[in-house]
């Protein structure tokens, strides 16, 4: 509401969303959404801050992803704003700031008319999405995503530390501050040395998906294709993953104790893009790797998998129906399969059921991230 006979809203009736003025004595259409973005977009919110300066904003959705809808009513007409990057919650005046648009995963705009309509993302960093996470300690944090994003935590600010490379970073593990492996799309592997980030050649074009070391100069990484590798004192070695037959598979997660105990889950890799099940699990002693265990009862991919001791392995699917989430636990001889809900889970394995990309110090300090830059730390 600009004054008490210039006031605004937002109207649905019959599926058609517009917006109303009233004027003192009646209310009239000011603004329709055009026939081009009725089916595909909503307006839930209107702010003012003044006749002449009116912004209202919602979700443009597309059968990929979901966007801010914005438009601005200058006191003749509306125009369709620039779209923001996250879908629009609120559209507020703040004086002393000016126009502010807050959305969907912590996204803060800034609003400009002159020279011309424009949205500013405030946050900072890369709004891509995160996909990996882990920390030595609450003060050493780092998160990877698309694009080549990696994002460190020093426990005050986050900071973008240049990667070099622009493929999508998937997964991040590390022994220490100064000893840190990202891996990503296309064979990708970085590692930080407590200066900067450099590119290994891994020899290989799959794309990597997981990475974990337990001790400096011996690491793990695996991927699509059936692609294990183990890095050793800077060389790389491709490992078979002992499977018999059937199609190539995917390493979705590696965790382990030490570098003598060190586990692998995945499913099978398709050409769709899609993992599919029955999901699997192996083993690796420091010597060999047992063969790959197929549990055929599963119904989805192993995504994750957290050893907690030789006797106490977990394994996540997905979250299935009603939110109830679909674990696998060894007991150092057997699998066995398990269903509750995000909340019963009191270990030390994160809730995945809330994010796949999460890390745990322990059941009341974990981190996950996840869409456009979000990156939260779950202390409860």
């Amino acid at each position: 509401m600009a004054a008490h006979n210039d006031v605004y809203a937002v109207v649905v009736n019959n599926g058609i969303t517009d917006i109303e003025h009233f004027d003192g004595r009646s209310w009239s259409v000011s603004f329709e959404l055009p026939p081009s973005a009725m089916s595909g977009a909503t307006i839930t919110s209107i702010g003012a801050s003044g006749p002449g300066d009116v912004w209202a904003g919602g979700t443009r959705f597309d059968p990929t992803n979901q966007r801010g809808y914005l438009v601005h009513f200058d006191g003749s007409g509306w125009t369709v704003a620039p779209e923001a990057a996250e879908p629009i919650q609120d559209v507020v005046f703040a004086p002393g700031f000016g126009d502010l648009a807050v959305g969907q995963q912590g996204g803060f705009d800034r609003l400009t008319v002159t020279p011309a309509l424009v949205v500013t993302d405030q946050r900072s960093g890369p709004s891509q999405n995160l996909t990996g996470v882990w920390g030595s300690s609450p003060a050493d944090m780092w998160a990877v995503g698309r694009a080549g994003s990696v994002l460190h935590f020093d426990g005050t600010k986050v900071r973008s530390v240049p990667s070099g490379v622009t493929a999508d970073l998937v997964d991040v593990w590390g022994t220490a501050p100064d000893d840190v492996w990202i891996v990503g799309d296309a064979g990708t592997a970085l590692h930080f040395d407590g200066t900067a980030l450099t590119e290994l050649a891994t020899g290989t074009t799959a794309n990597l998906l997981a990475v974990f070391t337990a001790a400096r100069g011996d690491v793990w990484m695996g991927g699509q294709a059936s692609t294990l590798l183990h890095v050793q004192g800077g060389a790389v070695t491709p490992v078979a993953l002992g499977q018999t037959s059937g199609p190539a598979l995917a390493i979705l997660d590696l965790h382990g104790l030490s570098a003598s105990d060190v586990w692998l889950s995945g499913a099978g890799d398709s050409s769709t893009g899609f993992f599919q099940p029955p999901g699997f699990t192996a083993h690796f002693d420091g010597t060999s790797w047992s063969p790959v265990e197929l549990q055929p009862t599963s119904g989805f991919a192993f995504h994750r998998i957290w050893e907690l001791a030789p006797n106490d392995v977990w394994v996540l699917t997905q979250p299935v129906f009603r939110d109830i989430v679909d674990y696998w636990h060894f007991d150092g001889t057997s699998w066995t399969n398990l269903e509750m809900p995000p909340s019963a889970a009191t270990f030390m394995f994160p809730e995945p059921g809330v994010a796949l990309g999460s890390f745990a110090f322990g059941p009341h300090d974990r981190w996950i991230v996840g869409l456009l830059g979000t990156w939260q730390r779950n202390t409860q």
